[in-house]
């Protein structure tokens, strides 16, 4: 084996090291779940996704200071970074999804006895307002065009 695929290898391996160090912290917390309990809704989140989160969050901080510094030069690099941006979107698409249901949307009205008039909810964002986890998720989609472009112009072609 090659120093190189060596070193790849250990940078591959990073994230999932960090994940397991993560997993064997929520277990000696013996948190076997997060547990997110919103107004009269309770919704769990095994470890096991948690620790998946954990692993694309180290991978693609990871490999975009790698493609970075190495000014995308490396194309293994390269290639692993897009493929956890494209986890990162996925990512965000959930969070997106679950924030949705979680948050109390404005127009909702609580219909007291008649006796009162009727009282509108303000609106609660559970995570953050979506305009900014959309608006994290397009910079991750501008950061995916923007490394598949450097990938592109610094890999050797055909011609």
């Amino acid at each position: 084996m090659s120093i190189t695929f060596k070193k790849e290898l250990l940078y591959f391996c990073l994230p999932f090291l960090l994940a397991i160090i993560g997993y064997y912290a929520l277990k000696l917390l013996e948190l076997d779940s997060i547990t997110i309990a919103f107004y009269d809704a309770v919704f769990i989140i095994p470890a096991t996704y948690i620790i998946i989160a954990l692993v694309i969050i180290f991978g693609i901080s990871i490999y975009l200071m790698r493609a970075f510094w190495l000014k995308f030069t490396n194309k293994t690099c390269n290639y692993i970074s897009l493929i956890y941006i494209v986890l990162m979107i996925l990512l965000m698409s959930v969070i997106l999804y679950f924030h949705d249901k979680l948050s109390v949307g404005e127009g909702w009205a609580i219909y007291p006895p008649l006796s009162e008039l009727p009282q509108k909810m303000e609106a609660n964002h559970f995570i953050a307002k979506p305009m900014y986890l959309m608006a994290m998720q397009l910079l991750l989609i501008i950061l995916l065009a923007y490394t598949g472009f450097k990938a592109g112009k610094n890999s050797k072609t055909l011609y």
